[in-house]
């Protein structure tokens, strides 16, 4: 329901299309302020050039307004897996802020997300808490995100080998 509502309050905005294999965003590059709203298509989320996040399909959907609201560089690439039409509003940020309904859905999906990570991550914990491993740590980790989430400014990502055998 959030997404048909962001795509209603959109309507009328510039829309752009990518070729399969486009890439609308990429991971690294600093925002420009501008968010992308689905039309149609499928898009893949990337990091560290492999699709692992999720496969963004619905009409509505948000690109880019992770980057928007936190003033940070794209966390992750946003491709093109099949021709895919999106609205583009330039000034993603005057947008929301002109439209409450729109901000609020998307801080909704973004909620969504972070209970989803959350209970993810609070059932590794408890696997893996008397291991004695290094994955004991994430009830570290867990007080940071949920505690301290604006205190770290710390980048994504793993200074471990992509293979393990390296």
């Amino acid at each position: 329901m959030a997404a048909q509502t962001i795509l209603e309050f959109c309507h009328g905005q510039p829309e752009k299309s990518f070729a399969a294999g486009a890439v609308i965003v990429q991971e690294g590059d600093p925002s420009d302020g501008s968010l992308w709203i689905l039309v149609s298509g499928v898009a893949e989320v990337l990091k560290h050039g492999t699709v692992c996040i999720a496969t963004i399909r619905e009409p509505g959907a948000t690109i880019g307004e992770m980057a928007l609201l936190v003033g940070r560089p794209f966390s992750a690439t946003v491709r093109a897996a099949t021709t895919v039409r999106c609205l583009c509003i330039p000034d993603g940020m005057a947008f929301l802020l002109a439209n409450p309904p729109v901000l609020l859905a998307i801080a909704g999906l973004l909620a969504e997300r972070l209970f989803a990570a959350s209970a993810y991550l609070a059932d590794v914990k408890r696997q893996y808490q008397d291991s004695g491993t290094s994955l004991a740590m994430l009830d570290e980790i867990l007080e940071s995100l949920i505690l301290h989430p604006g205190e770290s400014r710390a980048e994504p990502g793993s200074e471990r080998a992509v293979d393990p055998n390296e």
